[in-house]
Order: structure tokens, then sequence, then C-alpha cells
């Protein structure tokens, strides 16, 4: 992969690192599986199939760096507010986005649900993928 310059590097520099996470992410859930964890693996599908579906909406949008640009600021802000909950402490980084900035574009990442981003994909990730593997995470299946 290239790190573009410009207004294309954070979203080149989004894509990579969700590579390297999705590459991971499947690692452990193979081997959850060779060791008989199938269902704990599903847990760990469902996150890559929600990096999919945040990945797709970004990259077949007329405008991938803006909307790259709205989940960074949204990942920020929601950062910041585990820091100050959780630690009582300001993140050691400041935003090259003024405060208005990343608030309206985190606004408008946070309006648009995963159900709607999943539209930028093929169905079934949304409706195998993600809703019913979510029904796993959130134990709301009982077999």
């Amino acid at each position: 992969m290239k790190i573009r310059r410009g207004p294309e590097r954070d979203l080149s520099l989004f894509v990579g690192a969700s590579l390297g996470k999705a590459l991971k992410t499947f690692y452990a859930a193979h081997e959850l599986c060779v060791l008989g964890w199938g269902e704990d693996a599903l847990i760990l599908l469902r996150s890559n199939v929600n990096l999919l579906i945040n990945l797709g909406y970004i990259l077949r949008d007329a405008q991938p760096t803006e909307r790259a640009a709205d989940f960074i600021a949204f990942s920020a802000i929601e950062r910041e507010k585990y820091l100050q909950t959780a630690h009582n402490a300001k993140p050691p980084w400041k935003s090259a986005m003024s405060d208005a900035e990343e608030t309206e574009r985190a606004k408008r990442w946070a309006s648009m649900s995963i159900k709607k981003r999943g539209d930028s994909v093929p169905k079934f990730h949304y409706t195998t993928g993600y809703a019913l593997y979510s029904s796993f995470e959130h134990s709301d299946d009982p077999g």
C-alpha cells in the first residue's frame, strides 16, 4: 500500500490500518475455530463485517476523503469521551480539525446508522454478518 499525500492521506492511512486490523482479527477468529470455539469466533467475524461495512460506505461514497474524515472525527470524539469517563483524563493528541469541524463531522457520521451504511455492501453482509452475529455478541440467541 502506498500512503498518498494531500487530502487523500488520511483516507489511505485509514484503509491501510483497516487492512491490518482485519487480518489480525481474521487470524484470531481462525484460531478460535481451530480450537472448536466457532460461536466465539462469530463475535470477531462480526467486528470484521462492521469494518467492511464502514469501509464500503466510505470508499463507495462520491467523496471518500470526506467520509473518512467524518469517521476519524467521530472516532476521536468517542475516544475523548472514554478517556474522560474512565480515566478522568484528556487525550494526549489534538486533532488537526477545529473543534467545530470535528463536532460537525462526528455528528454527520453518527447520523448514519450501521444499517444504512450497510446499503453500501451486498445485503448479506448486513443481514447475516452484522445483524445475526450481533445476536450472538449480545447473547440474544438462546441456542
